[in-house]
């Protein structure tokens, strides 16, 4: 068997304004998930020079749950990728400015924000 550690399996849904996703929800629900939950995030992402050559973006998230920085390969197909995620403290906040001096030490040729609903 492979060694998943460091493998992110997800699936992502991009849908329209007609979308019904109070019946998607229910579908989910018939299918006894063993826990449900629902977050939002907000990821800062960091394209370096060493991530364009090497296909990999670097993220920053500070939410409710965790406080991560992680490597996450860039590839064709997103739903399954290699992902490294490196746990931060959190009763320090969200360190953003720790984290924009750090990653900028690496060449940073783009960076964004990204908030999300997480279900």
């Amino acid at each position: 068997m492979p060694d998943l550690r460091f493998t992110e399996i997800e699936h992502k849904y991009i849908v329209d304004a007609a979308f019904d996703l109070q019946r998607f929800r229910e579908v989910l629900l018939s299918l006894s998930p063993t826990r449900t939950g629902t977050i939002r995030v907000r990821d800062r992402y960091y394209l370096t020079e060493g991530g364009r050559a090497q296909r990999f973006l670097i993220r920053h998230r500070f939410d409710a749950e965790i406080h991560q920085l992680t490597i996450k390969a860039l590839e064709d197909d997103t739903e399954t990728r290699s992902e490294i995620n490196l746990d931060l403290v959190r009763h320090e906040g969200s360190q953003e400015a720790a984290v924009d001096a750090f990653v900028d030490q690496m060449g940073v040729v783009w960076r964004g924000t990204l908030q999300k609903d997480l279900e």
